[in-house]
């Protein structure tokens, strides 16, 4: 199965992505193009969790809550998988990116990852 959901290759691609447009036209995109902005959050900031990001102290910067009451709209509506929704693989690959070594599965998975195989 091909990935539901692109994972940045890098932080500059992750920023170029998340620089499209702006939050206030998020109901606009089509599903893809706010998957891939979703995604590239995740990939930017994956210590973010969207369950409770309205909670005062739930880490999320202001400006990036409308992103998660989209995927929440969206995610109720059933127009975003549970694998959009996390966007954990794109997380997790900017982990790894960050890391000075890795392990050989560590780098298999992030091979299997980049390739969108998931």
């Amino acid at each position: 199965m091909k990935g539901c959901y692109p994972v940045p290759s890098s932080i500059i691609e992750a920023k170029a992505q998340f620089a499209i447009g702006d939050a206030s036209t998020l109901s606009q995109l089509t599903n893809e193009e706010f998957v891939a902005r979703w995604s590239a959050i995740a990939y930017l900031e994956p210590g973010l969790h969207p369950d409770g990001y309205e909670c005062e102290d739930s880490g999320w910067p202001e400006d990036l809550k409308l992103y998660a009451a989209e995927a929440w709209r969206r995610s109720s509506c059933g127009e975003l998988s549970d694998e959009a929704m996390y966007c954990s693989y794109a997380g997790w690959a900017r982990l790894y990116d960050r890391m000075n070594s890795h392990t050989d599965e560590e780098a298999e998975l992030r091979e299997w990852i980049a390739r969108g195989e998931f």
